[in-house]
Parts: C-alpha cells; sequence; structure tokens
C-alpha cells in the first residue's frame, strides 16, 4: 500500500494510481509509477510497510488505523484497539459455549 505524504503529515492514505493520475492529469504515468521510487519521491508517495496486528486485549477487537505512522525513514502500517460491541462480546461469549459443549461430552 501507499500514501500522499505533505512533510511528514499524511495527506491521503491508501493511495493509488488512479489517486495519482487524478491529481495530475497532465502527467503520462507507467503503470508501476507507485514502487518506481523517483517517480513516487517527486510527487510525495511513500509505501507503506505492512505490519501483522497485535493481539486484542479481552473485550477489544483490533482494526487497521486510519494511517500509517512514521519509523525512523519509513511508513508502517498502524493498528487500534476499539471497545467490542455489545452484539460482538454476546457472539464470542456463544461462541465459547459451543466450543465447551462440543468438548464436554468427552470429559465423560
Amino acid at each position: 500500500m501507499y500514501a500522499k505524504i505533505n512533510g511528514d503529515v499524511v495527506a491521503k492514505y491508501p493511495y493509488s494510481m488512479v489517486d495519482l493520475r487524478k491529481a495530475n492529469p497532465l502527467v503520462g504515468f507507467p503503470n508501476n509509477s507507485l514502487s518506481n521510487l523517483d517517480i513516487s519521491s517527486e510527487y510525495g508517495v511513500v509505501e507503506v510497510i505492512s505490519s501483522s496486528p497485535p493481539e486484542a486485549n479481552e473485550g477489544f477487537k483490533v482494526e487497521e488505523a486510519s494511517q500509517p505512522l512514521k519509523s525512523g525513514d519509513s511508513w508502517v502500517q498502524n493498528w487500534d484497539q476499539v471497545p467490542k460491541t455489545a452484539e460482538e462480546i454476546a457472539f464470542d461469549e456463544d461462541q465459547a459455549k459451543r466450543i465447551i459443549m462440543d468438548i464436554y461430552p468427552a470429559w465423560h
């Protein structure tokens, strides 16, 4: 994935070839422009390094954050922990009960 950066601020994420062409309609870009370091750096586009989501804490779920974070000279995919809804918690509890009920007969 890519992001459009102005200074050290994320202007748009994710950023695609469609976005690049729309922002620069008078420029002809090859299809690999975002992965071409000369072109991407000239237009303020950076690659966002993907990262694995962390383990969620109890009662939370992990979602991709709206913007990547700068780490040294790189930009890295960011993750947020957000509270689960009451419906999601109820679903998780129901799933846990089903697993226990499936295992329980084997204990006798």
